[in-house]
């Protein structure tokens, strides 16, 4: 019975923190790793990408993702964060995710902020389709660990080549069809992108590969020849899609590039630096 009030008590309070305070639920937007492989400790993936970690009656329980972009500075989706002050997060840097608040991968969070423009967008049926700005800031307080290195933003000037490939990350499920397989630490995987609309980057996860829940706010990397820079963050699936295995969304970082040093100002944080990426890999 325990247990079972502990599950309910998660998933009211996870539906809060990926809804905005007027709505009541998320409907269906898949965001979480699918297809992909484990992250090792010494791969560039997992210096910079964390989890976003709620306190689920003393549990820590991994809800979102984001990425370091700075020594203080975490970028996540809009929807992870709009409810910061009903469920306040952690971020945890780590391959495996924590089983205890004990573990030493933790980084308090002092304050959480979104775009003010997040707007979610409806169909004709009033199915939940994709969202606008779904942009988050997350201002660190206290030390990071060791290997924790913030990465690069793609410059707004440089241009995607047709048919780029995203490699992903973030600890969200692993499967999502029949019974749910969460994820026990960071995964990866790459996906190309198909087409650009506007803010939105679209890739193909028709080959069983992509995002899924619990990734949202989880970086989308080019593999540059100078490293990992990041263009994108997983915002949901494409088209109101029901799983996690037909296209997804992934938020341009660059298109927000004022918002963000906007904010790292107001938060008094470490501004991130935007790069050009003159040859990818």
């Amino acid at each position: 019975m325990k247990s079972g009030k502990l599950i309910l008590t998660f998933l009211c309070l996870l539906l809060a923190a990926c809804s905005s305070k007027n709505e009541s639920s998320l409907a269906a937007f898949p965001q979480a790793i699918v297809g992909g492989e484990e992250s090792g400790p010494g791969d560039a993936v997992t210096q910079s990408t964390v989890s976003l970690i709620a306190n689920i009656a003393g549990v820590p329980v991994s809800v979102c993702s984001g990425v370091l972009i700075s020594s203080n500075l975490v970028l996540t989706a809009a929807h992870c964060v709009v409810n910061f002050d009903q469920l306040p997060l952690t971020v945890y840097f780590g391959v495996k995710l924590p089983a205890t608040f004990a573990d030493p991968g933790f980084v308090a969070v002092s304050e959480a902020t979104f775009h003010k423009q997040y707007t979610r967008v409806k169909d004709a049926w009033g199915r939940y389709v994709t969202s606008l700005n779904d942009v988050g800031l997350l201002k660190l307080t206290g030390a990071l660990p060791d290997e924790a290195q913030p990465v690069g933003i793609l410059d707004p000037d440089t241009k995607l080549p047709a048919q780029t490939s995203l490699l992903l990350a973030g600890y969200g499920i692993v499967n999502e069809i029949g019974e749910v397989q969460a994820a026990t630490g960071l995964n990866k995987v790459r996906v190309p992108v198909v087409k650009v609309e506007g803010s939105i980057l679209v890739a193909d996860h028709r080959a069983g590969l992509g995002a899924c829940r619990g990734d949202s706010g989880g970086p989308a990397f080019l593999e540059s020849s100078t490293g990992l820079v990041l263009a994108a963050i997983t915002r949901g699936s494409h088209e109101a899609a029901l799983d996690c295995r037909s296209f997804g969304e992934y938020t341009s970082v660059s298109y927000h590039k004022e918002m963000i040093l906007d904010q790292a100002q107001l938060m008094q944080a470490e501004a991130p630096k935007f790069i050009a990426v003159p040859e990818l890999n």
